[in-house]
């Protein structure tokens, strides 16, 4: 177990799932690999004190936005077109459910993270090891690509 794994685990055990088996009925079989996840809705309500999820409707809205007929993904366009930002990360939106916290040791929490403005709301695209992990060092903040829609 690495660090970071240790920090969420012991600080946050009732959060702790295994992705594969969160929301599985009784019974099912399971044929994806298990690994340990965070229920980041939940760590937000606990650890920030408040809901910073958005609807399933609004981060597909950002997709099609973002998208709009070309054919990068969603984050090239984001870190080609947005600009570099430092963001309080209590100031973020998010929408990913899981996330995998065993290889934490293994990300780089300095590079930059996918954030979208909209409707002056800035939501986490994609970094979500990388702000987990700042989150267990003590950083407050991300740095990420920002893209204003």
């Amino acid at each position: 177990m690495n660090k970071y794994q240790e920090f969420y685990e012991s600080n946050f055990p009732n959060l702790i799932g295994n992705h594969g088996e969160i929301g599985m009925p009784e019974g099912a079989v399971n044929f994806c690999e298990a690994y340990k996840v965070l229920l980041m809705e939940e760590f937000c309500i606990q650890y920030f004190g408040k809901d910073l999820f958005i609807s399933e409707e609004t981060i597909q809205n950002i997709n099609d936005a973002i998208k709009n007929e070309r054919s990068e993904s969603p984050e090239e366009i984001i870190n080609k077109e947005g600009y570099l930002v430092r963001m309080p990360i209590s100031n973020l939106k998010f929408y990913q459910h899981e996330v995998g916290i065993e290889k934490l040791n293994e990300i780089d929490g300095n590079s930059p993270v996918s954030l979208v403005k909209y409707k002056n709301e800035i939501i986490l695209m994609n970094g979500y090891h990388r702000l987990l992990k700042n989150i267990a060092d003590g950083v407050g903040e991300v740095s990420g690509f920002l893209l204003d829609l």
